[in-house]
């Protein structure tokens, strides 16, 4: 079983919630907590699993980091009427 959650937070920041449950038993326990800039979808990544269980929390950059100029990467701009490729993605 997996559920996912996704929601927009502002323009660019994106919250995302999933819990799982393994088929398989792998660990007892395991945490994980990183922070990232400057990358593709940058921000806080959080992991937890217990048993066959495990759960994600994730805030973090939508867009993508352009590592040539040191910037993010332009987002398409939508046509009017239309959604952005985001908001596709997702399932908006």
């Amino acid at each position: 079983m997996r559920k996912l959650v996704f929601f927009k937070l502002s323009k660019y920041k994106g919250v995302e919630i999933e819990v799982c449950t393994l088929s398989r038993f792998r660990t007892y326990f395991d945490i994980d907590f990183t922070w990232s800039r400057n990358t593709h979808h940058a921000g806080f990544h959080s992991y937890i699993s217990l048993f066959k269980v495990s759960f994600e929390f994730n805030i973090y950059d939508i867009r993508h980091w352009d590592s040539i100029l040191n910037r993010w990467e332009s987002l398409p701009k939508p046509k009017v009427g239309e959604k952005d490729e985001w908001e596709d993605q997702i399932g908006i």
